[in-house]
């Protein structure tokens, strides 16, 4: 019974994180200096997990490309198995090999794996081709140079 309610916006809840990125950044900053910096693997899990929940795979791709590959190495322990292969299969080609190369293991072998079955499907199931594609699949040639560094 003791459950916190939280009452107004919930926009509200990034306020926090807006104004450090802002104090980093001495005071002012353009939104892509503020997005860079407030992309923490806190607000980075949240907007993944977000997005996941609500089947919103624009979301999704747009936050995991935002943050870029570092972000989700950094948030892969916090993040749940869909999410991880899903903000993977969302990172355009270069950023996916850097996330996959500073993976640990376990990690790779996750991505891998989500490359080579349909580790999205339950967010691509009845999604549009035009968001499907935004879960991009890794063609033949970088599943074989992942399969490589995994032997």
């Amino acid at each position: 019974m003791s459950e916190k309610v939280e009452k107004g916006p919930r926009f509200v809840r990034y306020f926090s994180p807006v104004l450090q990125a802002l104090k980093e950044l001495g005071g002012s900053g353009g939104p892509d200096e503020v997005r860079h910096i407030n992309m923490t693997s806190r607000i980075f899990v949240t907007a993944v997990r977000s997005a996941a929940l609500r089947r919103d795979i624009r979301g999704l791709a747009r936050a995991a490309r935002a943050a870029g590959p570092e972000a989700l190495v950094r948030a892969w322990p916090k993040l749940r198995p869909l999410e991880r292969v899903a903000a993977f299969r969302a990172l355009a080609p270069r950023d996916a090999a850097r996330a996959f190369a500073a993976l640990p293991a376990r990690g790779k072998w996750l991505a891998y794996l989500g490359e080579v079955s349909q580790g999205a499907a339950p967010l691509l199931e009845g999604a549009r081709p035009s968001e499907a594609r935004l879960l991009r699949r890794a063609p033949a040639r970088e599943r074989a140079s992942m399969r490589k560094a995994l032997a």
